[in-house]
C-alpha cells in the first residue's frame, strides 16, 4: 500500500517488515512511523489510506482465516504519533479506503469476498460494522463472478468505490449509497492488486503481467489532500 501525504511524502506499508513508513519526497530519508501496538510487533501491514487530517489507517491481516478471523485495522495519529486499534476480528483485511465525506471507513475482507463498512467518529474510532457488499461467487449477467478476493481500493469524487479483484482480473465498482455492484471493468490481467485515479484515468497494478494498466474513464478520483471534483458519469 502506498499513499502520498499533503507534503508529497510517501506513506508505505512494509509488508515483510511489518512497519508503517514515511519516505521523504526526494527519497533521501525514510522514517518508521509505527511497528508495534501495545508492545506487540505488527505481522504484515498490507494497505494504507489517509484522511483529510493526515491520519493514517492501515490493515494488518496477519495469518487470519475465516476460521480464525484475527486481522485488524489500526490508526496512526499524525499529531501525537500514537497508534490505536480501530477494528479487529476480520478474515484477512487488505484494501482500505475512507469515503469522500470522511464519515465512513471501508475495508476489503478478502477471505470473505466482501467489503465491510464502519462509521467513523471525529476521534477516528470506528463503530457500526456492517457488510457494504458481498461480491457474487458466480457470473450474473454481465458481471463476471467467482471466488475473487478484493484487494486495493479507491474512491472517485462521487463516492463510488473501485475495487481491484485479485483472482478475477477485474475492477468492481460499488455504489456506496445503494450498497450495490454497479459496474465492472477488465483490469488487464489476473492479479489486480491496487488502483488509483489521476486526471481522469484509473491506473491498475496487475501482478500476473508485472505491469500497470490505465483505463480512461473521464472520472475524477477523490483526493484526501485536495477537493472533490465535478460529477462525471461512468462510461
Amino acid at each position: 500500500g502506498l499513499r502520498l501525504d499533503s507534503a508529497g511524502r510517501l506513506i508505505a506499508a512494509d509488508v515483510a517488515g511489518g512497519r508503517l513508513l514515511r519516505i521523504a519526497a526526494d527519497g533521501a530519508n525514510v522514517e518508521v512511523l509505527a511497528e508495534r501496538y501495545e508492545g506487540k510487533k505488527f505481522d504484515n501491514l498490507w494497505d494504507v489510506v489517509l484522511d483529510r487530517r493526515g491520519n493514517v489507517y492501515f490493515t494488518d491481516p496477519g495469518d487470519s482465516t475465516v476460521e480464525e478471523a484475527t486481522g485488524s485495522v489500526y490508526r496512526y495519529d499524525v499529531r501525537t504519533g500514537r497508534v490505536s486499534l480501530v477494528a479487529t476480528g476480520m478474515a484477512f483485511p487488505t484494501g482500505i479506503a475512507v469515503t469522500a465525506d470522511q464519515q465512513h471507513l471501508c475495508v476489503a475482507e478478502s477471505r470473505q469476498y466482501r467489503i465491510l463498512m464502519f462509521d467513523l467518529t471525529d476521534e477516528g474510532t470506528a463503530k457500526n460494522r456492517r457488510v457494504l457488499v458481498d461480491f457474487p461467487d458466480e457470473t450474473r449477467g454481465t458481471f463476471v463472478g467467482g471466488k475473487f478476493d478484493p484487494r486495493g481500493m479507491a474512491f472517485d469524487a462521487q463516492n463510488r468505490l473501485y475495487v481491484a479483484m485479485w483472482r478475477g482480473g477485474v475492477i468492481n465498482v460499488v455504489d456506496v449509497e445503494t450498497e450495490s455492484l454497479i459496474r465492472q471493468y477488465d483490469a488487464g490481467g489476473a492479479g489486480a492488486t491496487s488502483c488509483h485515479f489521476h486526471d481522469g484515468y484509473l491506473y491498475v497494478a496487475v501482478a500476473a503481467k508485472e505491469a500497470v494498466f490505465s483505463l480512461k474513464l473521464g472520472v475524477q478520483g477523490f483526493d484526501s489532500n485536495g477537493t472533490l471534483n465535478p460529477k462525471k458519469t461512468l462510461p
